[in-house]
């Protein structure tokens, strides 16, 4: 978000703590502008192990029906570094992409 939405953002969450909570998620909490996080509880989680992505990116695959090859998914992985948003919202954008079959370099 640029600064100017954060400020605006601040505004909101001032103006409707008492009955709202919001729970902001981010990969660099160095860019949230104080004010923000003075607001904030802050929760920092490490990279997840490659296998627990593999586990929970193959559960959104086969509950979305996606056709996925053995190196896109191994590319995905690759990609999401530990992280499991990124790794669906990679998904998501590829899938979308190619029109419901994800496929990088089939004939390779």
């Amino acid at each position: 978000m640029t600064e100017g939405a954060q400020h605006a953002l601040r505004m909101i969450i001032s103006n409707n703590s008492e009955t709202t909570r919001f729970i902001l998620s981010c990969n660099d909490s160095q860019k949230i502008i104080e004010p923000i996080q003075s607001r904030c509880i802050m929760l920092r989680f490490s990279k997840l192990k490659d296998h627990e992505v593999e586990m929970n990116l193959k559960r959104v695959i086969e509950g979305e029906n996606v056709r996925i090859t053995k190196r896109a998914f191994d590319t995905l992985l690759f990609i999401a570094d530990g992280d499991m948003r990124q790794a669906i919202n990679n998904l998501q954008a590829c899938f979308f992409a190619s029109q419901g079959t994800f496929i990088i370099n089939e004939g390779e």
